[in-house]
């Protein structure tokens, strides 16, 4: 099979080998019409596993960001970044998918963020992705109304991940992998 490789926006220094997924969709772009809504980067769909990936990229490392990288960690460790981005991002990319058909009975949802970050040492960072992913389950609602469940619950997102870049290899690479282009 030929490979694949999707940037992560025009500026991007992370690049993702979708080679292996049969239906990925490049989602934060103007395609699927409704630009005021927040989406994620991409969608990857495996429907003969019935298996959904909502993937969202914020790379502090990137070399050539135009933003303040200390701020966008600042705003990571303080969950501003969660309330305010993350979460809004998969809730609204749910929604348009399910009003727009796109979501297979029986399809898994999992939301993924790749926070590329190097600036943190192992033990904080494993200590900020754990809390920042417990947040993000809050936020999006995963446990439902008062922690009972929602009576939906197989058409939601069925759980959330914040990984480094070195975790999502180690963890998903043998479906998409993730480079480093400046490092390349």
């Amino acid at each position: 099979m030929t490979e694949c490789w999707w940037r992560d926006e025009d500026t991007g220094d992370l690049e993702l080998d979708v080679s292996e997924v049969p239906r990925p969709w490049r989602f934060d772009d103007e395609v699927h019409g409704i630009n005021h809504w927040k989406k994620v980067d991409f969608v990857f769909h495996w429907p003969e596993t019935k298996e959904l990936w909502l993937v969202e990229i914020k790379d502090p490392d990137n070399p050539y960001v135009q933003g303040e990288p200390a701020r966008l960690i600042e705003d990571f460790k303080q969950k501003k970044l969660i309330h305010e981005s993350l979460a809004p991002k998969a809730k609204d990319t749910f929604l348009h998918l399910l009003l727009d058909d796109e979501l297979p009975a029986g399809t898994s949802i999992t939301y993924i963020v790749l926070f590329a970050c190097d600036a943190f040492s192992l033990a904080k960072r494993a200590k900020y992705y754990r809390t920042a992913a417990d947040e993000l389950r809050r936020a999006l609602g995963l446990r439902g109304p008062r922690g009972q469940g929602w009576a939906r619950a197989p058409l939601y997102i069925k759980d959330c991940m914040i990984l480094s870049l070195n975790e999502w290899n180690r963890a998903l690479g043998d479906r998409v992998k993730v480079r480093r282009l400046s490092t390349v």
